[in-house]
């Protein structure tokens, strides 16, 4: 029979500490359906093995099949939400969700341009908000 070799600190191997998760900030709204926005941002990162940092841009009014209204969180506050997590967290990159206005892109284009080497993941929305959602794709233009 043998058995696993210990650390010198006497613990066994396999009981080992492993590294903190990636954590990943995610730009989004809050969708209290849960079918997306924020939840769905926290899920996935979640099943990828890494740790979300959520920064809500706007809240949704909706059900399960339609979404009836949202209430933007002032650009300002998005910033301020980011940036200090961002002091206190080693970021290893960015998702960008619903954004919500013009103001919000900026909001949001402002901290990506101080991490332009961390990878960036945006997605496409396909809503009766979508003419004003397809602002979140503008991140990439003013990024870039």
């Amino acid at each position: 029979m043998t058995t696993d070799h210990t650390p010198e600190d006497g613990a066994p191997a396999s009981d080992a500490e492993s590294p903190p998760p990636a954590c990943v900030m995610s730009f989004n709204a809050n969708d209290v359906s849960g079918a997306g926005g924020r939840g769905g941002d926290v899920a996935t990162i979640a099943a990828m093995g890494a740790h979300a940092l959520p920064v809500i841009t706007s809240l949704l009014v909706r059900d399960t099949a339609e979404v009836f209204d949202q209430h933007l969180i002032d650009g300002d506050a998005i910033v301020e939400q980011a940036r200090h997590v961002l002091e206190d967290v080693s970021v290893s990159g960015f998702k960008v969700g619903f954004l919500g206005s013009a103001e919000n892109v900026s909001a949001v284009a402002e901290i990506l341009s101080d991490y332009s080497e961390l990878p960036l993941r945006s997605e496409e929305h396909t809503s009766e908000l979508q003419s004003q959602s397809t602002i979140s794709y503008a991140v990439f233009c003013l990024k870039k």
